[in-house]
């Protein structure tokens, strides 16, 4: 009896840290709902599991409201709470968390907004493949376009779909009956002119229309069932896109297809090829992308569609390729994917960007207080967080008990990375370079709300610190400077 409860007491022991840890809360996502609640929100943090020990019974368990209202955990871990958002009237509200054991509930002021659709908004949707043709060795590509209405009210279909050729003024929606399925393989007839369109329907209906595009070839209908072509929202553009694990054998194809999420305001984007395997940058190719005509409703995206075969050819000797798309002169969001088919079988398969899209980047540093202490991050091994302050032209850094500076790079590349130059000193006097002077260089990236900072010398990394942007409000003293 002592032994177990002696195991008990070294396993409590050990996970004390985790479990009596200060909890935080950092975001509520996503930020917006629709009035009659239902939508998951995964609020995020640290130590929210609570302290059920100290504070047994269901009185303590943890609890999230919205506003006023309680709402149901369905989820419940260490760094997440998964609620479901009650239902509210329009408008904003606190979103406050109680965690068991812990004195006083965590307020997130006005991090909830719910909101209602308009009867005449519509949400777009890009059919990324919509025409249908032939291919080699009497291949026939087609494509299916089948929209499914899960809902109890019809569906208007409008944007490409639009029977544009009727002969009919004004040109009449085609509609979706309650709990059916459209064949819209025919309906889209200029789609042949174009890489892909738009279609729109009802924003308050959009969740029970499911937009399904099979490209299959005829020929081979009894052997392959074809592929299914994601079909893409809004929310899934993105200022960069990654496309990771391209095969460079000879026996496929690759085309790759870039989309502008603006038909009015788009630009070049450029592609860098890089080592699957270790983002060795191999290749950088400029691509324009083509305008359709401009119409009102926007039924064609700009975009672009490219054989990647010469590309890949003189790059054999790397079993894979990574290629990164960013507008070249701006940062503007895009959308891309890239389809691999087998030159004998023709059989295809897809390489498209994961749905959470690559990190968000700013065009430029953001000015102000950047820590590695907030929240309750902080590195191992620090008395006190490391600080950056970014201002107009020089930013100070306090790094440990190391004081410096570094001129602030004009902009940020399509990665948010930069490179310049400062100094760091401590207590024996400035950082030496290796070369008899003290200027270092800084390396860093702006990814996600973080500053990753490397400061080199030729001997090699002086340091590195992660800190997180708190803004314009100094977040805590100084650092004492080095004996």
């Amino acid at each position: 009896m002592k032994k177990s409860y002696g195991l008990f007491l070294f396993l409590f022991l050990l996970s004390a840290p985790v479990l009596f840890a200060q909890p935080t809360v950092t975001a509520a996502l996503p930020a917006s709902g629709v009035t009659t609640g239902g939508g998951f929100v995964h609020i995020r943090g640290s130590g929210l599991l609570g302290s059920p020990l100290l504070c047994p019974g269901v009185s303590c368990a943890n609890s999230v409201k919205f506003g006023d209202t309680f709402a149901r955990i369905v989820s419940n871990g260490f760094s997440e709470i998964v609620a479901i958002a009650p239902p509210h009237a329009a408008g904003s509200v606190d979103v406050t968390v109680s965690i068991a054991g812990v004195a006083g509930p965590i307020v997130l002021t006005n991090a909830y907004r719910y909101q209602g659709a308009s009867i005449d908004e519509l949400e777009r949707i890009l059919l990324p493949v919509a025409a249908s043709g032939p291919g080699p060795n009497a291949a026939r590509f087609e494509t299916e376009i089948l929209i499914t209405n899960a809902g109890d009210e019809a569906v208007p279909v409008s944007g490409a779909a639009t029977l544009s050729h009727s002969g009919i003024s004004p040109p009449p929606i085609p509609r979706v009956p309650p709990h059916t399925t459209g064949t819209f393989t025919d309906a889209l007839t200029d789609a042949q002119y174009f890489t892909g369109a738009f279609i729109y329907v009802p924003a308050r209906l959009a969740r029970d229309v499911i937009t399904k595009v099979r490209v299959h070839d005829t020929s081979r209908d009894a052997a392959a069932f074809g592929v299914e072509i994601p079909v893409v929202s809004d929310l899934d553009f993105a200022a960069t896109v990654r496309l990771a694990g391209i095969p460079t054998d000879a026996r496929f194809r690759s085309t790759l297809r870039v989309y502008a999420y603006d038909t009015r305001n788009f630009g070049p984007v450029t592609l860098r090829v890089r080592d699957s395997a270790d983002g060795t940058l191999l290749s950088t190719v400029p691509l324009a992308l083509k305008a359709p005509s401009l119409d009102a409703t926007d039924p064609f995206p700009a975009a672009a569609q490219l054989s990647l075969d010469s590309i890949i050819a003189p790059l054999r000797s790397h079993a894979r390729l990574r290629i990164d798309i960013a507008d070249s002169d701006a940062i503007r969001p895009i959308w891309g994917f890239v389809s691999i088919t087998n030159n004998e079988t023709q059989e295809i398969t897809l390489v498209t960007p994961q749905v959470s899209g690559a990190a968000v980047t700013p065009e430029k540093i953001p000015l102000g207080w950047w820590s590695s202490g907030v929240k309750g991050v902080i590195s191992t091994g620090e008395a006190s967080p490391n600080l950056v302050f970014t201002g107009d032209a020089n930013a100070n850094v306090y790094l440990g008990c190391y004081l410096g500076t570094f001129k602030m790079p004009s902009s940020l590349d399509v990665d948010g990375r930069f490179k310049t130059t400062g100094s760091l000193a401590g207590g024996a006097g400035p950082v030496q370079n290796g070369d008899g002077g003290t200027t270092l260089d800084f390396e860093g990236r702006v990814a996600d709300g973080w500053l990753t900072l490397t400061v080199r010398s030729r001997f090699g990394v002086v340091t590195t610190a992660h800190l997180q942007f708190v803004g314009s409000q100094q977040p805590g003293p100084l650092p004492t400077p080095c004996p």
